[in-house]
């Protein structure tokens, strides 16, 4: 597909008006995840919709760059966020694009869901996390010691009704469909070896889309393997011995909270994965802690906020963050500096024009990292020289090399 331009037309299209519920669930649960710029264009498009059929009229993209105050590229970055987190689908054909707004979940679906309400909790911290739940708990009746004397449909409306053949079922009506949670692909963990590894008979329903979800949801957020899902499957059966959801989202934190010493798993900004990429490959199909550990196996939890901060704050595609972070790695040895390091850095990349992935790569390919131990050692001698790096630095500079080879 080609790249998006000011000249491409655009329509939007919704199921339904947002509640003031949905502004509630946006504003508080959503926008610490994706921000407000993202959070903007969602409102920017909602609001160009037509109340009578939720549909607007056609627009090329230059019109809503005007309305929002914002390039191509800031525009992209929004509307990857909201495609991520579920907000929005996007279609396209014949240089037209396609927009359907999705209604966001429910303050109780976010907040029970396995991979939003762990994300937001590490975003916003555990104090700040249970102030939101408490704003949206309603006290519930206590009808135990009440008499329902609530009376039944028929007592009131006679049982003389239309011919519902006469209702047109095919015509999309306005109305509220759930909005499913948003789909987490992790290629790295294999449910089909995790599936012949556990006795499923302890499944009420069986090998469920449901259950398939839940077990990868929480490989991904934790980056558990499939031994570590083993595991936490077979802690998480209750008392009647049968599977507990919810028993497994407690046995996890408290397995991830053994390996790292935290409560919460980092929040990780991904990429968009390119299979043109060698380098993406490795970042986007692993977790980040992963990651990390193959450039320094003892690294500071502190690299993870870092990494955190620097998506959030440096004005780039993501994937060209993420490459200066595997350049600067490689670099520095597994160091991992200063988030002023990096917006440094980026300075330097957007005056040289690097500011898309395609220019990111041709930088990297054009000009390969080399350790600074390296760099040190050939300036001070003509021999060959005794380099005293460590095995991560000689797989990803042999790494890069097949790599730049390939392509």
């Amino acid at each position: 597909m080609k790249e998006l331009t000011k000249l491409d037309k655009l329509n939007i299209y919704a199921s339904c008006n947002l509640s003031n519920d949905d502004y509630y669930s946006l504003s508080l649960l959503y926008q610490p995840l994706i921000g407000s710029t993202s959070l903007g264009v969602y409102f920017t498009l909602n609001s160009l919709l037509e109340r009578n059929n939720l549909k607007s009229e056609s627009y090329f993209h230059h019109n809503l760059f005007d309305i929002l105050n914002m390039d191509e590229k800031s525009f992209l970055d929004a509307r990857l966020k909201l495609e991520a987190i579920g907000l929005m689908e996007t279609f396209f054909k014949d240089d037209e694009y396609v927009y359907l707004l999705k209604q966001p979940l429910t303050p109780n679906q976010f907040l029970k869901d396995s991979t939003f309400g762990l994300y937001l909790c590490g975003t916003i911290g555990k104090v700040m996390y249970d102030i939101l739940k408490n704003h949206f708990k309603i006290e519930s009746i206590d009808r135990k010691s009440l008499e329902n004397i609530t009376i039944n449909f028929n007592e009131v409306f006679s049982s003389e009704v239309p011919d519902l053949e006469t209702i047109d079922k095919d015509t999309m009506m306005l109305g509220r469909k759930p909005n499913k949670s948003v789909k987490i692909e992790n290629h790295e963990f294999d449910f089909e070896e995790f599936l012949c590894n556990i006795d499923d008979s302890y499944l009420e329903n069986g090998v469920t889309p449901a259950f398939k979800k839940v077990i990868i949801d929480t490989s991904f957020v934790y980056g558990f393997d499939e031994g570590d899902m083993e595991s936490l499957y077979k802690r998480s059966l209750g008392s009647d011995h049968y599977f507990d959801v919810k028993a497994l989202r407690k046995a996890a934190l408290e397995l991830y909270n053994a390996k790292t010493n935290t409560k919460t798993p980092p929040i990780l900004s991904a990429t968009v994965r390119d299979k043109n990429y060698f380098f993406m490959e490795s970042v986007v199909n692993r977790s980040t802690p992963d990651f990390l550990e193959s450039f320094s196996p003892n690294y500071p939890k502190s690299y993870l906020t870092t990494i955190d901060l620097l998506y959030r704050n440096i004005d780039l595609p993501r994937e060209v963050v993420t490459t200066m972070i595997y350049y600067v790695l490689i670099i520095k040895e597994g160091v991992l500096p200063s988030v002023q390091y990096f917006k440094s850095m980026a300075k330097q990349w957007i005056d040289m024009d690097i500011i898309t992935k395609d220019s990111a790569f041709e930088y990297v390919k054009n000009n390969p990292p080399i350790a600074e131990s390296e760099k040190k050692t050939k300036s001070y001698t003509k021999k060959e020289p005794k380099l005293k790096t460590s095995d991560w630095a000689e797989n990803n500079k042999k790494n890069i090399k097949e790599g730049f080879e390939t392509l």
